[in-house]
């Protein structure tokens, strides 16, 4: 029998993806008043891996990365989808987000994002909230899974640098 212990915290990460810089910024700022200050953003991504959004939200649109410097324990996921999904309503035009915001966290091993939709390969977490594994590391690079979103593989350079932010914090804490 395994023995029961507390997991390790983990490091809260956001994809964003918008057209109108104002809205990113909120949100950035949002994210610090609520977590802490944001230790990575990424650099500007075109989003053209797929035309899902652009009915809703419009052409164009930009993915961008932001991780909170502070750590998390992985059950406060739940809290951040909700958060999130709120932020997305307050910035909504005519029932259509100007924003989503795809909350998750990241861990040694892999990285975890919320949804509100169950599928066979997400796990319930709790309040109405899923968690699927996105992404595995393993060997120095990003593994693709068959759910795997296109974009947070081909930048996964962004994602590894947030890895490395993380490595360094738990480094620091032992």
């Amino acid at each position: 029998m395994g023995t029961v212990s507390t997991p390790h915290r983990v490091k809260l990460i956001f994809g964003l993806l918008y057209q109108d810089p104002a809205t990113m910024r909120d949100i950035v700022q949002r994210i610090e008043a609520n977590a802490s200050p944001v230790d990575f953003l990424s650099e500007e991504f075109p989003f053209t891996e797929t035309q899902y959004y652009n009915e809703e939200m419009g052409e164009g649109l930009i993915r961008r990365y932001v991780s909170a410097e502070k750590l998390i324990d992985p059950d406060q996921l739940p809290h951040w989808k909700h958060l999130t999904n709120l932020w997305e309503d307050q910035h909504s035009v005519d029932g259509c987000r100007a924003i989503n915001i795809d909350p998750g966290y990241l861990t040694a091993a892999n990285l975890v994002l919320a949804s509100t939709k169950p599928f066979s390969h997400r796990l319930y977490l709790g309040r109405g909230i899923y968690g699927e594994v996105t992404m595995l590391y393993m060997h120095g690079e990003y593994i693709k899974l068959p759910w795997t979103y296109p974009d947070y593989l081909n930048h996964q350079d962004a994602i590894k640098q947030i890895r490395h932010l993380y490595m360094a914090q738990r480094k620091s804490m032992t």
